[in-house]
């Protein structure tokens, strides 16, 4: 299976004043003339599509062109989009179930009860099926409610109880989505201050 993986596209970020309107717009209008030449089968875009949870009017167009366009390629290839750290859940899950009917798939917040679990879209190839499991940005807060007699306390807690909920069949193909800082093995990473590392041994 061909896949496209993107992440903190950040768009409306300035810096130093200097709007990269212009240059984010070349970047994601490249990102589309790749999927019309090598027609992936799915584009996963991890997080941070915005750099503030409350985006300017043209942030918000910038990326409805892009998808729009992403949509235009035939046959029409699978988006999947989970929420980062930058974004406001609220405000990306704007008219998710017109895009749903477009083949982009959102999933902006973890499950907050019982019911819920983490979004699964399933695609095929030549070899059959691939899972794919929706994790947008976490806080240990965000699930609490999951686990009213067993509160994570922390944030590999929160992301490791989350997993662990899933019936996940290792025997299939599985990808997680997801948008959090990981390291391995009890190493402690140097993170700035929009970063929570989530630190999974064993």
């Amino acid at each position: 299976m061909k896949i496209f993986h993107l992440s903190d596209l950040h768009i409306g970020k300035q810096l130093n004043g200097y709007s990269l309107k212009e240059n984010q717009e070349a970047v994601l209008n490249q990102i589309v003339d790749y999927g019309l030449a090598h027609h992936p089968d799915a584009i996963l875009i991890c997080g941070d599509i915005y750099d503030k949870t409350a985006p300017s009017g043209e942030a918000y167009t910038m990326f409805g062109n892009f998808l729009e366009a992403l949509s235009g390629i035939k046959p029409q290839i699978s988006v999947l989009i989970i929420a980062g750290n930058h974004d406001s859940p609220e405000r990306l899950s704007y008219a998710s179930a017109f895009l749903e009917r477009h083949n982009i798939h959102l999933s902006v917040f973890p499950p907050r009860n019982r019911e819920e679990y983490l979004k699964k879209v399933v695609l095929r190839d030549e070899n059959g099926p691939v899972n794919f499991y929706l994790l947008p940005f976490l806080k240990p807060g965000y699930v609490r409610q999951l686990f009213p007699d067993n509160q994570p306390d922390g944030y590999e807690s929160a992301v490791r109880t989350v997993l662990e909920r899933e019936t996940i069949d290792a025997r299939e193909r599985n990808i997680l989505l997801s948008h959090q800082f990981y390291a391995a093995g009890n190493k402690d990473p140097e993170t700035c201050e929009s970063e929570q590392a989530v630190i999974m041994a064993g």
